[in-house]
């Protein structure tokens, strides 16, 4: 599901700017393909055992970890709404917790 509001985040400011279709759709379709090709070389070259995977998942936890603490969260901010930007982003951390303790 969250590929069809990517796909809108890359094509729109893409067509906005240039007013070329053509450049919008060759652009969100290079940033869409790469998702798969991306999975293609890592299943051809990553040997699947659970210290790969830990690695990777280690790896791209820190990177998700990294955008919301030093990027998402000091954007929220910028906008005044402290109460509402907090509230929301406990919350955040209640229902990943709780999903933890439900489905591990």
């Amino acid at each position: 599901m969250h590929n069809i509001p990517e796909g809108i985040s890359i094509a729109l400011p893409i067509y906005y700017y240039t007013k070329s279709k053509k450049k919008a759709i060759l652009y969100t379709f290079i940033c869409a393909i790469s998702e798969p090709l991306g999975a293609l070389i890592a299943y051809l070259f990553l040997e699947p055992t659970t210290t790969t995977l830990g690695l990777v998942y280690s790896v791209i936890a820190g990177i998700m970890i990294h955008i919301s603490m030093y990027e998402l969260l000091p954007n929220a901010l910028k906008y005044k709404r402290y109460k509402i930007t907090y509230l929301f982003y406990i919350l955040g951390l209640i229902f990943v917790l709780i999903n933890k303790l439900i489905f591990n």
